[in-house]
């Protein structure tokens, strides 16, 4: 398996009048999140965890929060080791994802009596 990063420094990083394209997309709806990507979007280049459905149909980025949140995902990962050798001695594991798997999807959620649109 190869190993991959979730960013790289851009060479050349774009205007920022540049759209951001489908695997750029921010897969979060929270503002402080987004303000975070979109400063990342100008001098690196974005590459999202792979994520696949139960039919191993890959998941765009834009459409993790729907179909990720609440779901059982397998996970499957390398853990990468490193010593620090030294006056402060130091290891460190680092869990390097490779892909997420949906188990099982989200379930719906359970609709109240108690609550309705006015």
């Amino acid at each position: 398996m190869t190993s991959r990063s979730l960013s790289e420094k851009q060479e050349n990083p774009p205007d920022e009048s540049e759209e951001a394209s489908e695997a750029n997309a921010t897969p979060s709806s929270d503002p402080d999140d987004e303000d975070v990507m979109d400063t990342m979007k100008l001098t690196r280049d974005i590459s999202p965890q792979p994520a696949f459905d139960i039919n191993g149909d890959p998941i765009v980025p834009s459409q993790y929060e729907k179909l990720l949140y609440g779901a059982t995902v397998e996970v499957h990962f390398a853990l990468t080791s490193w010593v620090f050798l030294g006056k402060d001695a130091k290891a460190m594991n680092i869990p390097v994802i490779r892909e997420m798997l949906v188990a099982s999807p989200p379930r719906p959620p359970i609709a109240s009596p108690m609550k309705k649109k006015i």
